[in-house]
This record gives C-alpha cells, sequence and structure tokens, in this order.
C-alpha cells in the first residue's frame, strides 16, 4: 500500500511581510532620538530685587483712561502734553517709580494705544496693568 503525502501549506511561499523587526528597529531610533536631544531650557530673566530696598515697595504712578478716552494722573485730570512731560519726569527719578495703567472698558482701543505709546517714548520701562477684571467677559 502505498500512502501519498498531502503537500503541506508550509511549502508554498510566504505573502506576509514580518514586521516585527522593522518595529524594534523604529523603537530603537526613536529611543535615541529622544536621548540625543537636548533637554529644554527656558529662561526668562526677571530682575529681583536685592540689597537694602528690596523690602519698600517702590513709588507708584497710577495712569486711567476713561471711557471717553480722557487721562487722568493720580486722580488728577490731565491732558497729552501734561503726560508727556509727567512721563518723562518720572523716566528721569532716581527712585524708579512703576507706571501702573488702567483703562475702562469701553475706552477706544485707538486711545489707549496713543497712551501707551507716550509712555514708551518716555522711556518707562516699569509698568503694570490694573483694572483688567472689566475684560474679563468681553
Amino acid at each position: 500500500m502505498r500512502h501519498q503525502i498531502p503537500a503541506f501549506a508550509a511549502h508554498q511561499p510566504m505573502a506576509d511581510i514580518n514586521t516585527t523587526p522593522m518595529i524594534d528597529v523604529l523603537l530603537v531610533l526613536m529611543i535615541m532620538l529622544m536621548l540625543s536631544l537636548p533637554m529644554p531650557t527656558h529662561k526668562l530673566p526677571v530682575d529681583l530685587p536685592a540689597g537694602a530696598n528690596a523690602g519698600k515697595p517702590p513709588v507708584t504712578h497710577r495712569l486711567v483712561l476713561d471711557a471717553q478716552g480722557r487721562l487722568s494722573w493720580d486722580g488728577v485730570s490731565i491732558g497729552n502734553t501734561e503726560l508727556a512731560s509727567r512721563l518723562s519726569a518720572m523716566a528721569k527719578d532716581p527712585a524708579r517709580p512703576v507706571l501702573q495703567m488702567q483703562s475702562d472698558a469701553a475706552t477706544p482701543y485707538i486711545r489707549f494705544d496713543e497712551a501707551l505709546m507716550a509712555v514708551r517714548r518716555a522711556g518707562i520701562s516699569q509698568i503694570g496693568f490694573v483694572g483688567n477684571e472689566a475684560f474679563r467677559g468681553l
């Protein structure tokens, strides 16, 4: 009796690609890339108070713009020319006062921008914006 051995599927050519070695190579390359990248260094320069004046609060001046765009300096109504003279005097003050700007929510933006440009032209570097709660819902 003769038995015929059927052809097995193992002898057939394989049409699938083995992706395991490719995945291994990609993982190794990814790890090498992560190790070779430098650590992110995000630095923000901050001038911290030092010395004898560290405990004293700085002198502050408040510049307020109302809804019509009128200016007031520490509660006193002023015009554009007087603003420029006060800002230049403030910039020359050795005590380095701080300027706080407050604007009404209805102030025209162009008017706020003009006041901010006057501050910049005067060379004032310490400025703070107060009263921003009015803009939370806008």
